[in-house]
């Protein structure tokens, strides 16, 4: 359960819950976890809202967004970053 948090993440979580193909998730909140980018130059950490695995395999990394903003467009190619190198890295 999503407690406390905006309505968009309260939405993402409830989903979560109901959808019969997520196996567990969790609210990435005081994990320690995040993605390292860089706005204008300096260092920056991209903390994802939710973690959530499938029951086909699958990782998802989950950002709810209400409205575009709070660079959004670096978040997203940091991501897609990370992504390629642990995609990468889990081939060896």
């Amino acid at each position: 359960m999503v407690v406390d948090t905006k309505k968009w993440e309260q939405s993402a979580g409830y989903a979560l819950d109901t959808h019969p193909g997520v196996v567990r998730w969790v609210k990435n909140e005081h994990l320690g976890y995040f993605m390292p980018y860089r706005k204008n130059g300096i260092p920056a950490r991209y903390i994802p809202d939710f973690y959530a695995v499938l029951d086909i395999g699958l990782t998802l990394v989950i950002e709810t967004k209400g409205q575009y903003g709070d660079d959004a467009d670096l978040k997203a190619k940091a991501a897609e970053r990370w992504v390629n190198a642990v995609n990468e890295e889990s081939n060896w």
